[in-house]
């Protein structure tokens, strides 16, 4: 146990681009999603957003890719600062969350792993566990086509697979690539943070019970270094997540 920690540490330090792992097996079919739920304010958190650059984008060895979301709660804007990328969509996503897996309560740093399991975020090792563990779904996720219109996004997708009886809840998240921010005042005075893949809005855009192709409009945000769409499929009352794909914008 203590070498295979050793192991996965040294993965985690090797990875400060954020790059694929040169060894990496044959990419799997099903990307896993992993959310970090995250503050500004919060004293904890600047480590865990420095974990999840680290997997962003990564391949595990067994060649799963990890999608991440950096989702900005709101309960830390006190003490002065207001997180800027905070929103209220994304500290009921957690509540959600805190109900479906039995936590206690809420905290940051928190990572969830596919809707199935929560890991602190600064644990780099239990995610990567977590993500080991994350069951493989019957349901694929395709994003045909997404397109810049104006301050909007229009995105075209299929769903394929076995979905559930009650269906799966489609949900589009849109994402600055990168943002960087001083901090100057609260638990995190004088220090600047650099965030990945930072969700910027959340939106349901359908809910689906057959395989069909779909399309979606979203607004997209009018700060950011570069853009990428989430699309999340995921049982009803933010369940097990089945399926996470992702495409630039």
């Amino acid at each position: 146990m203590k070498l295979r920690r050793a192991v996965l540490t040294a993965v985690l330090a090797s990875l400060g681009c954020g790059c694929a792992m040169a060894q990496a097996a044959a990419v799997s079919e099903h990307p896993v999603l992993v959310e970090l739920f995250t503050s500004e304010g919060c004293s904890s958190c600047p480590p865990a957003d420095e974990v999840l650059r680290k997997l962003h984008d990564m391949h595990t060895q067994a060649g799963t890719l990890i999608v991440t979301l950096s989702e900005h709660v709101t309960y830390w804007n006190h003490d002065g600062w207001t997180d800027p990328f905070s929103d209220q969509a994304f500290t009921d996503r957690q509540s959600d969350y805190e109900k479906r897996l039995g936590v206690s309560e809420v905290y940051t740093p928190q990572v969830v792993v596919m809707g199935q399991a929560q890991v602190l975020g600064s644990d780099g090792y239990n995610i990567l566990k977590a993500v080991d563990a994350a069951r493989s779904n019957a349901v694929t996720l395709h994003i045909v086509a997404a397109k810049v219109d104006g301050k909007k996004a229009v995105l075209t997708f299929s769903v394929d697979g076995t979905l559930p009886k009650k269906g799966a809840d489609i949900y589009a998240v849109v994402t600055d690539d990168t943002d960087t921010t001083h901090v100057l005042r609260g638990e995190n005075k004088d220090r600047t943070i650099t965030h990945v893949s930072v969700a910027r809005s959340l939106t349901k855009v359908a809910t689906v019970k057959d395989a069909t192709a779909h399309s979606a409009t979203m607004s997209l945000p009018a700060s950011g270094s570069g853009h990428h769409v989430v699309l999340i499929a995921q049982e009803s009352e933010v369940g097990k997540v089945l399926a996470v794909e992702t495409k630039g914008l």
